[in-house]
């Protein structure tokens, strides 16, 4: 059984990560606390001291409201030590962003062919761009570009879909700050993606990682309110559409035996998960998210 040690366990990915494969790896799991992965000599000794045979980063620098002219030095220095311990461990596996296409521009349906024509100019973006171009020169260093993830544990005041989902179980208005067209994966899939670079070599160092299906922000609120059997109000707060953020994943399906769930069923499962969770939604917070 491998040894994973899963940065950033405790997070939306990660938690999810843990759950759908942990009778299938034996992951380590340290709390920030523990290892700080900022720190070359930490993460060395950790990787050493418990035989890690693969690094899967899920980790990012999420406190910009506090101090935002850290976030890329964080971001980068985390990048950086991962790379200098690659030569540890027989593979990295992180998750880059469709912002490292550069979200001033409209996005629809790119190639990876295309990365690097526009360089992003904020430091969240830029940090995944420079992510990965060492992950392209790199030897096992893999980008799992994601662009739309929804699922279970993630931030229910701030994920459109389980925001959405939340609203219409206590019958709130539903909310939408601009329509526009969007990319989205229902994270067991996702999830499944990741065993299967975990048990195989892949011939690139990036991949867009989407379902391939465009959806308009709008239809995902139409679906959720037949899911829950209810008419609400809709809320659009700004007129028009945002730029579409969408991406082609021609190069992940030809070369691996890809399962995409339906949009409609994923929805409906995430639905019905927080209708028998609801003591984890905060009705006071959640009728004053936008």
């Amino acid at each position: 059984m491998k040894n994973i040690l899963l940065i950033g366990g405790s997070g939306f990915i990660g938690a999810n990560i843990y759950k759908m494969l942990k009778n299938k790896y034996n992951f380590h799991i340290p709390i920030s606390k523990q290892l700080d992965i900022c720190k070359l000599d930490d993460l060395i000794t950790y990787i050493k001291l418990n035989e890690i045979d693969i690094v899967i980063n899920t980790a990012v620098y999420n406190k910009r409201d506090i101090n935002p002219d850290i976030e890329l030095y964080k971001n980068i220095k985390m990048t950086a030590n991962i790379e200098n311990i690659s030569n540890l461990v027989e593979k990295v596996l992180y998750f880059g962003s469709g912002a490292e296409y550069d979200k001033r521009f409209p996005i629809k349906d790119v190639s990876e062919e295309l990365f690097g024509q526009k360089i992003p100019d904020n430091a969240y973006g830029l940090s995944k761009y420079n992510a990965n171009l060492i992950a392209r020169n790199s030897k096992n260093i893999y980008n799992l570009r994601l662009f739309g993830v929804f699922g279970p544990y993630e931030n229910w005041r701030s994920c459109f879909i389980s925001n959405i989902c939340c609203k219409a179980i206590f019958e709130l208005p539903l909310s939408i700050r601009q329509d526009c067209e969007f990319d989205y994966m229902f994270i067991d899939d996702l999830v499944n993606i990741v065993d299967l670079f975990i048990s195989s070599t892949p011939k690139h160092h990036d991949y867009n990682v989407v379902s391939g299906n465009t959806i308009r922000l709008t239809d995902i609120v139409e679906k959720i309110m037949k899911i829950s059997g209810k008419e609400l109000p809709i809320n659009i707060l700004k007129n028009g559409h945002n730029l579409p953020y969408t991406a082609s994943n021609i190069r992940l399906k030809n070369e691996f035996d890809v399962k995409i769930s339906l949009i409609d069923d994923s929805i409906a499962k995430l639905y019905n998960w927080y209708d028998l969770n609801r003591k984890i939604i905060d009705y006071d917070i959640l009728k004053n998210t936008k």
